[in-house]
């Protein structure tokens, strides 16, 4: 992500942590729903991401694309057999369309707020981020309700700081969320319609 960047493996490795943890959540993800075969064979579920230009706070844009990769994520369909010597034999659809859509991951979209003096900055630039010493990442869900959140950096936030921040992350966060499902039901493909052209 941050090739050649002084301090890049550093960001990627924070940002990284931070979905996991967010991700890791209870009630956020369904793991069960990711076992193939109990105790042997599961689902892994890894995002790669290429940041080609950036405006905005850099979590919330890795927020907007982790969402939108699992509203569109669609899991091979396999059959499952049983082999010689109690083991199981593994089998994957020839056809690329034949999936099953991830519905038991809650997708989050993340709201970052900075803290600067009495004021609170919403999806903080480079320059803002450079003057403020907290910020509170929310996470939201896509029913508006609260999914998670994360201080980063090395300040401190009273309790009242925090409840007015999660306040204000939950009002973007619903602009936000409507927003990002308005472009995604915009741009969604028919792949019945369009499979030939794509392939």
């Amino acid at each position: 992500m941050f090739e050649g960047r002084r301090g890049g493996e550093d960001i990627e490795a924070e940002i990284s942590s931070l979905f996991q943890r967010l991700y890791g959540t209870d009630g956020i993800c369904d793991l069960e729903k990711l076992c193939v075969v109990k105790n042997s064979w599961c689902w892994a579920i890894y995002i790669d991401i290429m940041i080609l230009e950036l405006g905005g706070n850099l979590i919330d844009v890795c927020g907007i694309g982790i969402y939108s990769a699992l509203q569109n994520t669609v899991l091979p369909k396999l059959e499952i057999e049983s082999g010689d010597n109690n083991e199981v034999e593994i089998m994957l659809s020839d056809d690329p369309l034949d999936g099953v859509e991830i519905d038991f991951i809650s997708p989050l979209l993340t709201v970052t707020i900075a803290k600067l003096g009495n004021r609170y900055i919403i999806d903080p630039s480079d320059e803002e981020e450079a003057v403020s010493n907290v910020k509170l990442c929310v996470a939201i869900k896509n029913d508006g309700s609260i999914g998670g959140f994360s201080k980063i950096g090395i300040g401190s936030l009273d309790p009242e700081s925090i409840t007015e921040i999660v306040l204000i992350a939950k009002k973007a966060g619903k602009v936000l969320t409507r927003s990002v499902n308005r472009f995604l039901n915009e741009n969604d493909i028919d792949y019945d319609e369009s499979s030939s052209r794509l392939l």
